[in-house]
Parts: structure tokens; sequence; C-alpha cells
């Protein structure tokens, strides 16, 4: 939580800051600490609000998709099935992957066959009909990701 206070503003230095979590590999701690902790919604949401600020760099973006982030947050949320599709932690992990559908490179990680099937499987059971989540709109069996539609 402290990392992430320091990587937005209004810490002028914030930049600096993102350069300094490149070289220390944070998004790669981050990745772990959910892999280590799948299913628990504060460490989700603690974890993903991190992450979310790292990916602003494509560098961290590239990180936490190399190193399995996309999946483990998937595994997490999977491992919670009470975790509330309107809460906090839920939400901020859809928009997490949203925003790392803003890297070319990345997007891949996220638009693979299987992540968006499970993402589509997540979403008909956690969300009704058809609802804003994040910046994700689940529409029957579709989902909009970032501008492109997923037809499941």
């Amino acid at each position: 939580d402290t990392l992430s206070k320091t990587l937005v503003l209004p810490n002028t230095r914030w930049r600096e800051y993102i350069d300094l979590a490149i070289e220390a590999n944070a998004a790669k701690v981050v990745v772990d600490v959910i892999k280590q902790h799948p299913g628990k919604e504060d460490v989700l949401l603690t974890a993903t609000n991190c992450l979310a600020k790292l990916a602003v760099s494509t560098v961290n973006a590239d990180v936490i998709a190399r190193e399995g982030g996309v999946q483990a947050i998937l595994l997490s949320i999977e491992a919670n099935p009470e975790l509330d599709s309107q809460g906090d932690a839920f939400t901020r992990a859809l928009e997490l992957l949203n925003g790392l559908c803003d890297h070319q490179r990345t997007l891949a990680a996220v638009a693979d066959s299987d992540m968006v099937a499970r993402l589509l499987k997540m979403l008909q059971v956690r969300v009704r009909s058809c609802l804003l989540v994040g910046g994700w709109r689940g529409v029957g069996h579709d989902v909009i990701v970032g501008g492109h539609l997923f037809i499941g």
C-alpha cells in the first residue's frame, strides 16, 4: 500500500518512483504476493491497486503479463466464490486487466482464449445480465475489454 501511494499524484516524483520500481522488480514481487495468497480479498485489492499504478509503464505491464499476473488474478478471483462482483477487489482486478489491454504486448496475455473463457465464466456467475463493472461491460456472453469485443 505504501508503494502504491508513492506512484501517483500529488507526489510530484511519481515517475521517478515508477523507474525505481522497475529497477526493484516491484511488479514481479506484487504478482508473487497474489500467487501466495489466492482468494484473499484484501490481498487482491491492495495488490491490484499497486499493479494498476505500476502498469502505467509498458515495462511493468510486460512484467505483470510475463510473470503470470493475469493468471494469478483470475486464480485469486476463482478461489474466492464469495468475492462480491460489486466489491472493490473484484472491480479493481477487472480494471487492472482492462488497463493491461492498453499495452499492445500485454493485450495478448489478457485476450488469450483460455483467459477470455475464464473471464466470461466469472462474469456470467457473478454479474447479472448487462452491467458495467469498472470499465468492463458484460453483455450476455460477450465482453468488451479495452475497446475489443470478445464473443463468448
